[in-house]
């Protein structure tokens, strides 16, 4: 059983890790409508992705079967929901994102 001050480090980390994820997802959000001087070519914009997937997949590939009804909560909000309820709402909404992908190769490829 942690001590208490082991506990407290881990929720401080853990506070920390949220308040960076939530910093990095505005900052990211507000750059969103920035198209770039000059905008990005399609082959910058796919390279941008690989390493997104990559990461995303690894992370579905590392979360062990085990853990999958731990308990989570989701955003500002907190809601409760667990881990595999984490990983239907990623790929609910994957296919959003697929579909922003696409619209975008097809602005800057001029379709």
């Amino acid at each position: 059983m942690p001590t208490y001050d082991q506990q407290k480090r881990l929720r401080e980390a853990v506070q920390k890790a949220e308040l960076s994820y939530e910093f990095a997802k505005r900052a990211a959000a507000r750059e969103e409508g920035n198209g770039g001087d000059p905008p990005a070519s399609l082959a910058a914009v796919l390279a941008g992705v690989e390493p997104i997937l990559d990461r995303a997949l690894a992370q579905l590939r590392a979360t062990p079967r085990e853990s999958l009804l731990d308990d989570r909560t989701v955003g500002r909000a907190g809601l409760p929901s667990n881990v595999l309820g984490l990983l239907f709402h990623a790929a609910e909404h994957a296919p959003r994102h697929a579909g922003q992908a696409l619209t975008t190769s097809k602005i800057l490829m001029g379709s």
